[in-house]
């Protein structure tokens, strides 16, 4: 996004606004740049400090930067808590009439953790009911990583669109073996609780129940393997998974964005 600015000797310079993200896991900011689809992924009360990138770099006054959206203020820069969940949480930044928005989604993952949804689980229904969900999981991974190429991404099957295919077919196994939506998202979101716990990334959280959600949205009315994986497929290839732009994610710096950019 740029404007027309000028200097006081009346030159004219196409200044360049973008927009940028800091966690409390990054080193330095991330400019966003394609925020008309790319969104940051957070847990309920993480904090983020959105900045102000100018191209070429000139000195502004504070009033000229203004913020408003999750939180209201002027300057460069601004540190946001996120204590509101939503999947379009927003952040908008002006700048001499420029405006660039970051768009945020924010999860909770609240417990049980894996091992204690398992115990509840197993004393509610028996241990093949959960072991045939662990079954499924490994059905889901062993499908992904054979077919990591076609489906894109990288052979670890980690946060690429192979990583995504991977969650939505797990759980529209899980919806086709008889299984219940609950059920199955109970599951994965007590996976992701004991990842959390151990100090995983929040955002590969964000992106593995968005996409847990679209394979139990996904699973009714399937009854072929052959034609849940060509369900899941369509879906990645559409964009209506997600996956990170970034698949190391050092940090925390990828951003989620649909599997089809």
């Amino acid at each position: 996004f740029a404007v027309f600015f000028l200097y006081p000797a009346y030159v004219l310079t196409i200044l360049k606004v973008d927009l940028g993200f800091q966690t409390s896991g990054m080193t330095s900011a991330k400019v966003i740049p394609n925020p008309e689809y790319q969104r940051i992924g957070v847990l309920k009360g993480d904090s983020i400090t959105f900045s102000s990138a100018l191209t070429p770099t000139v000195a502004l006054a504070n009033s000229d930067y203004a913020w408003s959206g999750e939180k209201t203020g002027n300057g460069p820069s601004i540190s946001v808590t996120f204590n509101n969940l939503g999947n379009s949480r927003t952040e908008n930044l002006q700048v001499l009439g420029c405006n660039k928005t970051a768009t945020i989604t924010v999860i909770e993952v609240p417990p049980p953790d894996q091992a204690t949804w398992a115990f509840l689980m197993t004393t509610l229904y028996g241990p093949a009911w959960v072991l045939k969900i662990n079954d499924l999981a490994n059905e889901a991974l062993a499908w992904a990583q054979t077919n990591w190429s076609a489906l894109g991404g990288s052979s670890s099957v980690h946060n690429c669109r192979a990583d995504a295919a991977r969650h939505a077919y797990w759980n529209v196994l899980i919806i086709m073996e008889g299984y219940t939506p609950a059920d199955a998202w109970g599951a994965g979101q007590a996976h992701e609780r004991s990842n959390i716990a151990a100090g995983g990334p929040h955002n590969e959280s964000v992106m593995d129940l968005e996409n847990n959600q679209k394979g139990i949205n996904m699973g009714a009315g399937l009854a072929t393997r052959a034609a849940a994986q060509a369900a899941v497929i369509n879906a990645l290839n559409a964009g209506n998974l997600t996956y990170l732009d970034d698949l190391t994610n050092s940090g925390e710096r990828g951003l989620l964005q649909p599997t089809n950019k």
